[in-house]
């Protein structure tokens, strides 16, 4: 198997986790009998954690030259944070536990990036190729456990908790040994990655970023309970994910032919602008099969905006501070902006319910818009867009 083949299969098996994660996992604390300000604060846990672990994780690949062996610690460390979060069902002990997993697997996805951009010699388009194998893992699982399952309770666990040990074991067969030999750039160091973030390019990009997944919060955490508040079932929820995906996979596939027709900032914008639109209609259509069309818009919500944003980080970041740059992004994109935006929805989850939610989160997309306005052009912005092609 090739380190493409390897690195592909690896997006696979972990995403197939977040196949029944993002979708259903909320709904399963609030079968536990959680407020909707207890669910933000478990909720919250994980971008806490992503502010945290995802630069240590990073700062120690990059010195190590062993992200390989850093996705498999973190991959079974993921495993057995969910396994303790199955035994456990009060409320401090589900923090808790939850807090076990989120020191570990707020960082796979960047490490995961961070192996698929060193095989393909940091092309976004060729990255892209690799990154589409992780939301048709999504695809699979969204769809199959909605179809399956009609009832959230403890098997969306055991589901999660059988993903991440399958990814753990291939990672430790295939990647554990994987050696990365970088001599373009400073050595990482904690003063060379404050260094990078200091950079305008850097830190313009990571507050629109992080404005926008503040915004798009009421979505990843909320999503089955706005379903159930509806009154429509499961098969909802599982049919916007899937289809939502199944556009982010499209996204993907065209990327080196499609990145470069706009910049980078301009593919942000028209992502966030989408979004606002999207985030709009959720909270005023109720027919689910009008809910699962908008599924579509994933496509510019998450597909245009990652793949967008990466490329640019990645050539913002010398080689040397590769897996520093992507998890300096995950920190304050997915840290900083989604501990404000999972506080913020189970606030507002309890203060008004999840259709005003939704409307209010189509406002706050301006923001994001209003931070690319003020970003001055940077060469960094001109090369990413280069490479969209897979150059």
């Amino acid at each position: 198997m090739t380190p493409s083949a390897r690195i592909a299969t690896l997006y696979f098996l972990f995403f197939s986790a977040g196949g029944i994660s993002l979708p259903f996992f909320g709904g399963y604390l609030k079968s536990q009998g959680l407020s909707g300000q207890e669910l933000g604060l478990v909720l919250a846990i994980s971008p806490v954690a992503a502010i945290v672990f995802p630069p240590l994780w990073g700062q120690l690949a990059d010195r190590t030259g062993r992200p390989g062996a850093i996705v498999t610690v973190l991959l079974a460390g993921a495993a057995l944070g969910h396994l303790l979060l199955s035994q456990v069902h009060a409320f401090w002990l589900l923090l808790g536990a939850y807090a076990v997993h989120a020191a570990f697997g707020t960082s796979i996805t960047s490490m995961l990036d961070t192996l698929a951009l060193d095989a393909v010699g940091g092309a976004t388009g060729a990255y892209a190729g690799l990154r589409r194998f992780g939301s048709v893992g999504f695809v699979v699982t969204s769809a199959l456990f909605g179809a399956l399952v009609d009832t959230i309770d403890w098997r969306i666990l055991a589901a999660m908790i059988a993903g991440f040990a399958v990814s753990a074991a291939f990672a430790r067969l295939t990647v554990w040994q994987q050696r990365v030999q970088r001599t373009d750039g400073p050595k990482a160091s904690a003063a060379e990655a404050y260094a990078l973030l200091r950079r305008p390019a850097v830190r313009w990009l990571l507050a629109a970023s992080a404005l926008h997944w503040i915004a798009s919060a009421p979505y990843h955490g909320t999503l089955s309970i706005h379903v159930e508040a509806l009154g429509l079932g499961t098969w909802v929820t599982s049919g916007i994910a899937s289809l939502g995906v199944l556009a982010e996979v499209v996204v993907m596939s065209l990327w080196p032919r499609i990145g470069g027709w706009l910049s980078p900032r301009g593919w942000l914008w028209l992502s966030f602008a989408s979004s606002g639109l999207r985030w709009f209609l959720m909270g005023t259509l109720t027919s689910p099969w009008a809910l699962i069309a908008l599924g579509l818009m994933h496509a510019l919500t998450f597909g245009t905006f990652y793949l967008s944003s990466v490329g640019w980080m990645s050539r913002c970041a010398p080689g040397s501070l590769r897996a520093t740059g992507q998890t300096l992004y995950v920190a304050v994109t997915f840290g900083i902006g989604g501990l404000v935006g999972y506080l913020g929805s189970g606030l507002g989850l309890d203060a008004f319910g999840s259709s005003a939610l939704f409307r209010v989160s189509a406002l706050a997309e301006l923001l994001p818009c209003l931070a690319l306005f003020l970003l001055p052009p940077s060469p960094e912005e001109n090369s990413a867009g280069a490479q969209a092609s897979g150059a």
